[in-house]
């Protein structure tokens, strides 16, 4: 079930929180003391926590993906002013600039991963990974046609093998999953090529369809 929107306050109370719980998750996971601590970090009411994230910890979990989108987001279009980007190079960006403001929460996130991937959150995970490759493709501008499914699907796969490279990569700045992030876009620019070539046929035979 999809939350209400939340309040601006609301909102800058949730981002107070996170910032307080990530660094507590990092060493000691998601359980319930990591919420009471990062509370009492904040002299904020337990009560109150509890409030802000009510599916603990589905809901921080959730709100820091969420988060983390609108920050790649921002941080790529001002970039892409600058500098336009290709496709390919688009979408390494974002990765990269995911993985970078990552870093510091790495045992965080792989903690989270570990819990979206129980059968009871699989459906809110599948959602998660949908808009956050949903935000990539925004930021390529690939407009949401006949097959914007197969590329929304093959990023996704993309994202999530790159993410679990992730996890166990220990070279400088990531550099060996980046480099695995690489060759895994060439695929899908290589499949994207013929799937472009299907949609402009199709669209094209609609058109002499409707002169006709």
């Amino acid at each position: 079930m999809e939350q209400a929107p939340e309040s601006a306050p609301q909102n800058s109370e949730r981002a107070a929180l996170l910032a307080a719980i990530l660094p507590h998750a990092n060493f000691d996971g998601w359980g319930r003391m990591t919420l009471r601590r990062a509370a009492q970090d904040l002299d904020m009411p337990l009560a109150l926590a509890e409030d802000l994230f009510p599916r603990w910890p589905l809901d921080a979990i959730l709100f820091h993906i969420a988060q983390a989108d609108e920050i790649m987001g921002e941080r790529l279009r001002a970039e892409i002013q600058a500098e336009p980007l290709g496709v390919r190079a688009t979408l390494h960006r974002a990765i990269a600039l995911r993985l970078a403001e990552s870093q510091p929460h790495k045992e965080a996130i792989r903690r989270a991963v570990l819990i979206l991937s129980q059968p009871a959150y699989l459906y809110a995970a599948s959602r998660a990974t949908w808009r956050s490759v949903d935000a990539m493709w925004a930021l390529v501008g690939v407009d949401r046609g006949l097959d914007y499914y197969s590329k929304r699907s093959l990023l996704a796969g993309v994202y999530s093998s790159v993410l679990l490279r992730w996890f166990q990569d220990q070279s400088p700045g990531a550099e060996d999953t980046l480099a695995f992030a690489s060759a895994q876009l060439d695929r899908v620019v290589a499949v994207m090529k013929p799937l472009g070539k299907l949609r402009a046929r199709v669209k094209s035979r609609f058109a002499f369809g409707g002169q006709q």
